[in-house]
C-alpha cells in the first residue's frame, strides 16, 4: 500500500483554484497512522479536511473513540465508543432520556422527524480485497449502517436517524441548568476479518434543527405617545401592542394581542432636547419572549425592523429573553406600518406588523385630561397626514373637525333642559350626545391640536362693545343651521338666513393667527369673523325696537324659530328704512295690549353646587299676554353700562325666553351670568331692561331695579388666576439653580381636586420643560408653588426670559383658567446639571476575536455626579450626514463626584447602518423604572474618522474558507493502459485569510 501524502499550500486571501489528486486503488491491507492522533489544522481540532458543521448541532470533537491514527478491531480501544452530548431540552423524556410524545414537537416545526448523524471516517476500504473492510456504525444500541471511504482517504459519512431514538435532556428546576445527556455513537471496525482492516473517526456530529416556539410582548416604554382604549367607560391605555402566549405544555400558541388596528403605537416627529432644540423622536419597545421548550440557556436574539414606504430600518440584538428595540420616527404626520422580524438561536423567526401613528410633537396635558383615544390619533393622523409644519398641520386639523362636525354636530341654543355635551361626548366612538355650542367644538379641535403637541389658547370674541355681533357670511359645522339673521325683507326661507347673531364666540389662537373651526376660519385678528358689532338699543319711527350697531346697521328680533330654538333676526344696510316695512299706520303702536308687563318681578339667585357664589341672577318676570308667540328679553345695566346679557358665562345666546301661551297671566324666568356680573366690578342695584317682541313686531318695555347685590357674590369659574410671579432655587447651596419656582395666585371658590399644567417655551413656541401637578384647593385666597426642573433648561443653552403657560384643569377635565407670563431673564448656564463632564474622553475600537474588524466602540469620558444612585445610561453614536443612530443602553449604579463612564456601541450595527465617522455622542440618564429623563449631555469631542468596514459585520466575520460552487474533474491514465491511474479535481474557493491549509 501507499502512505497518505499530506499536502500544504500557502495561500492570500483570494479566489483559489485548489487542486485534489486522489489515486486509484486497492490495497490488501492498511498500517496504522500515528500521525493522525492530535492533529490540527485551519479548521481547528480537526485530522481531516472536513471541518464539523457549527449551525443546528451537537458536536464530539475530542475525546474517547477520536482522533485515534487507525484503529483494528484487535485494539485495545476497539469498539471506537464516542459520546455526543445534547444540552437542549425539548420536551418530556423518559427514564432512559428518549422523548416520550416527539410528534406534537414534530408537527409544530420544533424538532425534525429525522436527523442526521455526521462522521468523518478515514481509510474505510470498502472497495478492498476480499474480504473488504465492513464496519459497521451504532447509535443508541441501533444499528445506522456501515461506513463508505477509501484507501488511505478520508470521507464524510452521513447517516438518517429518527428523533424517537435520540436521547435528550430531562427539564432542569426552575433556575437550574440542564444536565446534558450522552448520545453514544458506536463503530464496529472489519467486521469480516481480524486486524486487516483499520479505519479513524475525526468528530461525530448531530444534526438537529432545535426551532422552538417563540412567544413574545411588545410594550412602549419611552418615547412613545399613550394612547387610551376606545372604550369611553374605561381610562386603560394600549400598554402592550403585540403579544403571543402558550397556554399548554405542548408549545401551543394562543393569540392575545394581534389585532393590527386595535393595538397602534404612536410617537412625535420631533421632541423638546436636552441639547437645546428639538431632537428626531424615537420610540423604544420593550420585548419580553418566552420559549417553548424552555431550555433556560439564554437565547440570541436579532430583532430587524423597517418602516414600510421610507428609508427608516434597524438591527437590535441581545442575549437573553428580555431587550429593547429603539424605532425612529418618520418626518412627517401620518400613519405608518412598522414590520418587524424576530430570529432566535437561528433561522427561524416571527414576522409581524404593527401600526404607528406619528404626531408632531409629544401630546400637550397629559396629565390633566386622560391620554386621547385610540381613534382619535387615527383622525388627527389621518387629517394632517404628510405634513411637518404646524401652521399646515393645524389648517389640516381644523378643516378636519369642521367636516366631521358637519355631519355629526349639532349647534345648540338653549341648554337649561337639554344636556350640553362636552368635547370628549362629540369624539367619541360612537357619538353619544350631539348637542353643544361654539365652546365645545373649540375645545375639540384644541384638543385635536394637543394630541399633535401644539398648544393653543382660548379666545373669546364679544363684540367691539362686548354687547354681540352680527358675523359675516359664513357657513356653521351644523349643516341645518346655516344662520340666524337674513336681510331685512327677505323671503321666509331657512337659506335666506346667511349670518349669525351671537352674544360671543370663543376661538383658538396661535401666535397671533385664530382658528374658528365653528365656521371653518383662520384668521390674523380675533374680529376678522365679525361684520356688525352691537352696540344698544333704539326705536324705529313705528315703535319697534332693534339693536344698533358700530356700523349703522339695525338689527331686528323677531318672536320665531328658524332652527333649535335659535330666534330669527332680520338685519338692514345702513341706507334701508326699516319702517317702510310696517304697513299698520303709527296710531297702532298702542297696540302693545297683546303683551304687558304686570310690573311684578322678583330676583333671587343661583347656586347650583353650593360653593357660596352664585352661577346667575334669575328674574321671575311675570306678563299678561293674549294668545301669541312672544319673545321677552332683558339685559342687566349700571349707569348706562352693560353689567350681563348672557344667561351663562359661556353662552352664545342672550338673555331671553319664548312665550307661546293662551290668553293668560304667566311668569318668564331670566338667567343673567354670575360670571359677567363679577367680572363687571360693579355693586348693585342694576337696572333690568325688559323687551316683549310680539309676532307684528310691537311689544312692551319695563325698566326694574334689582336688589343690592355685590359683585363678589356671583361666579362660575372654579378658581381664578390672579397672577403670577417667580424665582430661581438652589435648593443645595452649590452655587446653581435647581428649579424655577412659580407661584400662583389663586382665588378658590369651589372646594375640589384640581390639574395645572403647563409649559416653559422659547421664543419660537418650542417645550423645554413641562410640569404637570395635582392640588386639592380649599376656598379662598392661596397661593401654588410650581417647580420648573432647571436640568432641560441648562443644557438648552437657551437664555431667558422664557415664555410660560398655565392651565388649570378641574376634576371634570374642563379647562378652568389659564395664564401665559415671562420668567425673569435667566441664563441657562446658572442652572445646576447632574452630570458635568471634565473634558477627558478616549474612544476606542474593540476587536474581541482578533480578525482585525471592530467588535465594539467603545467610549470612555470622565464626568462629575451631583447625586448618586442607580440610572438606565444610554448613548446615542451619530453623523452629521445620517440620520442614522446606533444606541448603548446600560444600567448603572453611580456615586457622586468624579469617576469615569464606559459605553459599548455595537460594531455589527455601526457596519449594518454603513456609518462613517467622526461620530458625536449623546449621552442621557433616566430614571431606570419610570424612564424619566433626568439629565442629558453632548460630548464635547468627537470620535476619529472610522469607515464602517472598519466594523465587524452582523452574524460574525466571513469563514477563512468557503467553496465558490465551481469545479471541474478529469481522469489521468499515467501508464497508458486506458485505465485512469488518477482522478483530478479542480474545486473553486473564496479565502478571506492569508493563512496555511491542509487537505
Amino acid at each position: 500500500m501507499k502512505r497518505k501524502k499530506d499536502n500544504y499550500l500557502y495561500v492570500h486571501a483570494m479566489a483559489a483554484v485548489c487542486t485534489f489528486l486522489m489515486t486509484i486503488g486497492a490495497y490488501a491491507q492498511d498500517v496504522w497512522k500515528p500521525e493522525l492522533r492530535g492533529l490540527t489544522s485551519a479548521f481547528g481540532a480537526t485530522t481531516s479536511p472536513y471541518a464539523p458543521p457549527t449551525k443546528d448541532v451537537f458536536v464530539a470533537n475530542s475525546g474517547p473513540g477520536l482522533d485515534t491514527g487507525c484503529t483494528y478491531n484487535t485494539d485495545p480501544e476497539h469498539p471506537l465508543i464516542i459520546d455526543i452530548l445534547i444540552d437542549r431540552f425539548v420536551g418530556e423524556v423518559d427514564a432512559d432520556g428518549f422523548l416520550v410524545d416527539p410528534y406534537p414537537l414534530i408537527d409544530k416545526g420544533i424538532i425534525p422527524a429525522v436527523i442526521q448523524v455526521l462522521m468523518p471516517a478515514y481509510d474505510v476500504d470498502f472497495n478492498g480485497t476480499s474480504p473488504p473492510e465492513r464496519d459497521e456504525v451504532v447509535f443508541n444500541g441501533e444499528r445506522l449502517g456501515l461506513l463508505s471511504g477509501e484507501n488511505n482517504r478520508w470521507k464524510l459519512n452521513t447517516f438518517a436517524v429518527d428523533i424517537k431514538t435520540v436521547k435528550f435532556p430531562a427539564k432542569p428546576a426552575e433556575g437550574s441548568a440542564v444536565t446534558p445527556v450522552a448520545n453514544r455513537v458506536q463503530i464496529n471496525v472489519d467486521m469480516l476479518n481480524t486486524r486487516g482492516w483499520c479505519t479513524a473517526i475525526d468528530w461525530v456530529a448531530l444534526e438537529i434543527a432545535i426551532l422552538p416556539q417563540i412567544a413574545l410582548i411588545l410594550q412602549p416604554v419611552e418615547g412613545h405617545n399613550p394612547i387610551r382604549v376606545n372604550n369611553p367607560n374605561s381610562n386603560d391605555t394600549i400598554d402592550t401592542i403585540y403579544q403571543l402566549s402558550f397556554f399548554d405544555t405542548d408549545c401551543n400558541l394562543r393569540e392575545d394581542i394581534v389585532s393590527f388596528n386595535e393595538y397602534p403605537f404612536s410617537g412625535p416627529i420631533i421632541v423638546p432636547s436636552f441639547f437645546g432644540g428639538d431632537s428626531p423622536g424615537e420610540v423604544t419597545l420593550h420585548t419580553k419572549m418566552d420559549i417553548c421548550p424552555n431550555t433556560n440557556n439564554p437565547p440570541n436574539v436579532e430583532v430587524d425592523w423597517r418602516i414600510r414606504d421610507t428609508s427608516l430600518e434597524g438591527t437590535e440584538t441581545w442575549t437573553g429573553l428580555e431587550g429593547d428595540v429603539t424605532i425612529h420616527m418618520p418626518d412627517k404626520v401620518g400613519t405608518y406600518t412598522v414590520i418587524f422580524t424576530y430570529v432566535i438561536d437561528g433561522p427561524k423567526g416571527i414576522i409581524f406588523e404593527r401600526k404607528l401613528l406619528v404626531t408632531k410633537k409629544p401630546p400637550i396635558q397629559q396629565a390633566a385630561r386622560l391620554p386621547a383615544t385610540r381613534t382619535l390619533y387615527e383622525k388627527v393622523t389621518n387629517w394632517a397626514s404628510g405634513e411637518t409644519d404646524e401652521d399646515v398641520i393645524l389648517e389640516k386639523l381644523l378643516h378636519g373637525v369642521y367636516a366631521f362636525g358637519q355631519n355629526s354636530w349639532r349647534y345648540g341654543y338653549s341648554f337649561d333642559s337639554v344636556e350640553k355635551c362636552r368635547w370628549e361626548d362629540l369624539l367619541a366612538v360612537p357619538i353619544t350626545c350631539d348637542y353643544a355650542d361654539c365652546h365645545v367644538f373649540s375645545d375639540a379641535f384644541a384638543v385635536m391640536a394637543q394630541i399633535m403637541g401644539i398648544r393653543l389658547s382660548q379666545f373669546v370674541s364679544l363684540g367691539t362693545n362686548a354687547q354681540g355681533f352680527i358675523t359675516k357670511k359664513v357657513k356653521s359645522l351644523d349643516s341645518n343651521f346655516t344662520g340666524n339673521a337674513r336681510p331685512f325683507g327677505s323671503k321666509d326661507a331657512l337659506k335666506s338666513y346667511d349670518r349669525y347673531t351671537f352674544g360671543m364666540h370663543s376661538l383658538r389662537v396661535k401666535d397671533f393667527t385664530f382658528y374658528d373651526v365653528t365656521f371653518d376660519g383662520i384668521y390674523s385678528s380675533g374680529d376678522a369673523f365679525i361684520a356688525y358689532n352691537l352696540n344698544g338699543k333704539a326705536e324705529d319711527a313705528n315703535g319697534e325696537e332693534y339693536y344698533t350697531t358700530v356700523e349703522g346697521v339695525k338689527l331686528y328680533k323677531r318672536e320665531d324659530f328658524v332652527y333649535d330654538s335659535w330666534y330669527k333676526h332680520e338685519y338692514t344696510s345702513p341706507s334701508l328704512t326699516p319702517s317702510l316695512r310696517i304697513s299698520q299706520p303709527s296710531s297702532v303702536k298702542g297696540n302693545a295690549q297683546n303683551i304687558q308687563f304686570t310690573g311684578n318681578t322678583t330676583f333671587h339667585t343661583v347656586d347650583k353646587n353650593g360653593d357660596g357664589f352664585a352661577e346667575a341672577l334669575v328674574a321671575e318676570v311675570e306678563v299678561a299676554i293674549l294668545s301669541g308667540k312672544y319673545v321677552i328679553e332683558g339685559v342687566l345695566r349700571k349707569n348706562g353700562r352693560l353689567i350681563a346679557n348672557r344667561p351663562n358665562f359661556e353662552s352664545t345666546r342672550f338673555s331671553d325666553a319664548a312665550l307661546n301661551e293662551k290668553t293668560g297671566i304667566y311668569t318668564v324666568l331670566l338667567s343673567f351670568s354670575g360670571e359677567q356680573i363679577f367680572q363687571s366690578g360693579e355693586e348693585g342695584p342694576y337696572e333690568l331692561a325688559l323687551n316683549a317682541i310680539e309676532s307684528k313686531g310691537f311689544g312692551s318695555r319695563l325698566t326694574v331695579s334689582t336688589p343690592a347685590y355685590e359683585p363678589t357674590q356671583f361666579g362660575e369659574l372654579g378658581v381664578i388666576i390672579k397672577g403670577v410671579n417667580d424665582v430661581a432655587v438652589d435648593e443645595n447651596g452649590d452655587g446653581k439653580f435647581d428649579f424655577i419656582e412659580t407661584t400662583l395666585h389663586l382665588e378658590v371658590r369651589t372646594v375640589g381636586n384640581y390639574i395645572v399644567d403647563g409649559s416653559l417655551m422659547n421664543n419660537e413656541g418650542s417645550t423645554l420643560v413641562n410640569v404637570a401637578e395635582r392640588f386639592s384647593l380649599t376656598q379662598g385666597r392661596q397661593d401654588l408653588k410650581i417647580n420648573w426642573t432647571g436640568r432641560p433648561l441648562r443644557r438648552s443653552g437657551l437664555e431667558g426670559p422664557y415664555k410660560g403657560d398655565l392651565v388649570i384643569v378641574d376634576a371634570h377635565r374642563q379647562t378652568v383658567d389659564h395664564i401665559e407670563f415671562l420668567t425673569q431673564p435667566y441664563r441657562s448656564s446658572e442652572f445646576a446639571a447632574l452630570l458635568e463632564l471634565d473634558g477627558t474622553f478616549n474612544a476606542q475600537g474593540i476587536d474581541t476575536n482578533r480578525n482585525g474588524l471592530f467588535d465594539i466602540l467603545r467610549i470612555e469620558f470622565g464626568a462629575n455626579l451631583t447625586e448618586a444612585g442607580t440610572f438606565k445610561v444610554g448613548g446615542v453614536l451619530k453623523t452629521q450626514t445620517s440620520p442614522r443612530v446606533v444606541f448603548s443602553k446600560t444600567m448603572m449604579t453611580l456615586s457622586t463626584g468624579p469617576q469615569t463612564l464606559t459605553l459599548d456601541f455595537r460594531g455589527p450595527l455601526i457596519q449594518k447602518l454603513e456609518m462613517d465617522g467622526p461620530y458625536e455622542v449623546l449621552v442621557m440618564l433616566r430614571e431606570p423604572t419610570t424612564y424619566e429623563m433626568l439629565d442629558g449631555v453632548r460630548l464635547e469631542q468627537k470620535t476619529a474618522a472610522y469607515s464602517f468596514t472598519d466594523f465587524e459585520p452582523l452574524g460574525g466575520p466571513p469563514p477563512a474558507m468557503s467553496l465558490a460552487g465551481r469545479s471541474f474533474d478529469k481522469g489521468v491514465d499515467i501508464d497508458g493502459n486506458g485505465l485512469f491511474d488518477e482522478l483530478h479535481v479542480d474545486i473553486d474557493m473564496e479565502l478571506t485569510t492569508t493563512d496555511f491549509y491542509k487537505w
